[in-house]
């Protein structure tokens, strides 16, 4: 094993995973701490919250994205027609990550397998989208991008086959319901109903 990263599994921006940094919380990776076998079994242990993933298992599996929050739109009269650019779709949000155009005519938001055009092709096929969509220089994208991991590809379950770690399974707490009008404990049924105790409505 190379090594753990440690997802805290009770925070999640759109579908990218959370991960244990030097100094928070962070989707990017290149900032998550990296721990040995025995440190993040432990943090596991100590708030079964903090989740080991093999670093081997998630590596392969990250791709790249861009946060919207990092970006600003970039002046094009100036480039050459043959500047290799991205096509965002605007109004499309993963978390804060941008989608782009892709080969295949769709839009997804990893830029890895985002179609690459000239800024003069761009343009003859995007510009009188302006409203639905952005041009960006690559050069500038890739400058931007970070590395991330996306939990509809990857379990836990999967990474940590053949790894020996158990991991502690959290208790169910199953939620107690009480009528707002005179606080007494009722079952589901009467809570969605009129309080059989005092009158009151529970309805949202």
């Amino acid at each position: 094993m190379n090594g753990f990263y440690l997802q805290n599994s009770e925070e999640q921006l759109g579908t990218r995973i959370s991960w244990w940094g030097d100094s928070g919380y962070t989707s990017n990776l290149a900032l998550a701490r990296v721990f040995t076998k025995d440190e993040a079994v432990a943090q596991h242990q100590e708030r079964n919250s903090q989740m080991p993933w093999p670093i081997e298992f998630v590596d392969p599996k990250a791709h790249l994205a861009v946060d919207c929050q990092y970006v600003r739109e970039q002046e094009l009269a100036a480039l050459p027609a043959d500047t290799p650019c991205y096509v965002q779709l605007n109004q499309a949000w993963d978390g804060n990550d941008l989608y782009w155009a892709t080969p295949d005519g769709g839009f997804d938001v990893n830029l890895d397998i985002a179609q690459v055009y000239s800024l003069d092709e761009a343009l003859l096929r995007y510009g009188a989208e302006g409203h639905c969509r952005t041009i960006w220089p690559k050069d500038y994208i890739d400058g931007k991008a970070r590395r991330v991991a996306n939990k509809n590809d990857m379990t836990i379950s999967d990474a940590l086959a053949g790894t020996g770690i158990t991991l502690i399974k959290r208790p169910i707490i199953k939620q107690r319901l009480t009528c707002y009008g005179c606080r007494r404990f009722l079952s589901e049924i009467q809570f969605w109903h009129t309080c059989p105790h005092c009158g009151a409505s529970n309805r949202p």
